[in-house]
């Protein structure tokens, strides 16, 4: 396989390349617009249970105990199943509600910026794509 086959295949290695730089210098500046922002707190309600006509949301501190009983029973036995299921389900319990908190935005652009933007991005995709292709 010779530099000039990018891909396995008899497609150009350049436009291989200017296709992942577009990609990916296009994947930058979307990225840059994008603003993140997060309602998290350890009062906030997660996973909402079904309760008598009516649903109840489970406070995120409720985890962070959890996870406090769960490393006592790990640091008392290191063996103890019962702690490690505890500690990384309260872990794991806690992080999927920091991403569900999450709350992405576009930030206030000019249509041409947004226009600019996806144009690099599938120029990119379409020279990466083309020199996959056999020729």
């Amino acid at each position: 396989m010779s530099l000039g086959n990018a891909g396995g295949t008899k497609g150009g290695a350049g436009g291989f390349f200017v296709g992942i730089g577009l990609v990916g210098l296009g994947m930058y500046l979307l990225m840059r617009n994008i603003l993140v922002s997060s309602s998290f707190s350890l009062g906030m309600g997660l996973f909402h249970v079904p309760m008598a006509g009516h649903t109840q949301a489970i406070p995120a501190g409720l985890f962070v105990m959890s996870s406090l009983v769960g490393v006592a029973l790990v640091f008392f036995n290191g063996k103890s199943l019962l702690g490690w299921l505890v500690l990384g389900g309260s872990i794991i319990a806690l992080l999927v509600g920091v991403f569900i908190g999450l709350r992405l935005q576009l930030r206030p652009m000019s249509l041409f910026e947004l226009l600019l933007i996806l144009s690099v991005l599938g120029a990119g995709l379409g020279l990466f794509f083309r020199s996959l292709r056999e020729q």
